[in-house]
């Protein structure tokens, strides 16, 4: 799938209203087709230097480590493109050795669909401090990099976490879609092992509703059938409940993409093959260090 690399943003500006009938004809075949593109599993790094080569036993020389940390210095600091329709946010934990003792570490790892159609991972991210400054500096930084708009931000998070302000400072006229396969996953861990089957069942006419106002019943009825046992659930979702159901505002070829944050899983697949079996990294430098390599090599 090729797009023209002028696309016109101004038909990303359409979709949030003042658009004409052909012109929101227009907008949804180029997104369409940009939502195709998010389901592809190849993933553009460029522009990016070469990480330093590994020797065969899968250590590195001091130089050759030096150079990649000059590599992930700069491909974390490169300019990115002004727009993005799509972009993606997960966390992921790993163990490291800070100060002689293991803790746990969160990486968030930033995903974005280009107007030319292609993913590239816009950065890698260690969550430091409060989740909402976290947050905050993580969206100014992609700004201070050069993205001016994202249409859509997808993200693993329950939304209390600081992401919504934070987002709707440094990029306010983004529609945010928590994604539901997070909140399904949270929700069940609330229920007892009986009634799981029961629920989940619930939990998906929720998920696989073919329109809002089937959504909205299914809901309903889910805080009908199991608002009185399991409140926290219920309300979880009731809370959430703009933000889960942003993509009832696209068509189906888009919700489909932007439900869930299940693009970023192409992403990790690399990731996972190269970190599987290393319980703890010697420090975050180290960590950081083979995340990126692994996204070069997954390219």
């Amino acid at each position: 799938m090729a797009l023209p690399l002028d696309f016109d943003i101004a038909l990303i500006a359409l979709s949030k209203g003042g658009g004409t009938s052909s012109e929101d004809n227009v907008l949804n075949t180029l997104i369409r087709e940009l939502a195709e593109a998010a389901m592809a599993p190849e993933i553009d790094c460029q522009p990016s230097p070469q990480p330093a080569r590994e020797r065969p036993n899968d250590t590195i020389t001091a130089p050759a480590a030096r150079q990649r940390a000059i590599d992930l210095q700069q491909w974390q600091q490169r300019a990115l493109q002004s727009h993005y329709p799509f972009v993606w946010f997960a966390t992921t934990d790993y163990r490291v050795k800070t100060n002689g003792t293991c803790t746990t570490k969160s990486v968030c790892i930033v995903l974005g669909l280009n107007l030319s159609g292609k993913k590239e991972v816009l950065g890698l991210y260690i969550v430091s401090g409060s989740e909402a400054g976290f947050w905050l500096s993580l969206l100014r930084d992609l700004n201070t990099r050069g993205v001016q708009d994202i249409l859509i931000s997808v993200v693993a998070t329950d939304g209390s976490n600081g992401f919504l302000d934070a987002i709707s400072q440094t990029f306010p006229q983004t529609d945010v879609q928590l994604c539901v396969n997070h909140q399904i996953r949270y929700s069940l861990r609330q229920v007892a092992d009986k009634n799981q089957q029961a629920v989940m069942a619930a939990l998906s006419s929720i998920h696989d509703a073919e329109n809002r106002e089937s959504a909205d019943a299914a809901l309903a009825e889910l805080e009908g059938r199991w608002g009185h046992q399991y409140p926290t659930v219920t309300q979880s979702w009731r809370n959430n409940w703009q933000h889960l159901s942003a993509n009832f505002d696209y068509p189906a070829a888009i919700r489909r993409v932007i439900h869930t944050t299940d693009p970023i899983e192409v992403v990790c697949r690399p990731v996972r093959a190269i970190t599987t079996g290393k319980v703890t990294f010697a420090d975050e430098n180290s960590l950081m260090s083979l995340l990126y390599t692994a996204i070069q090599k997954g390219r």
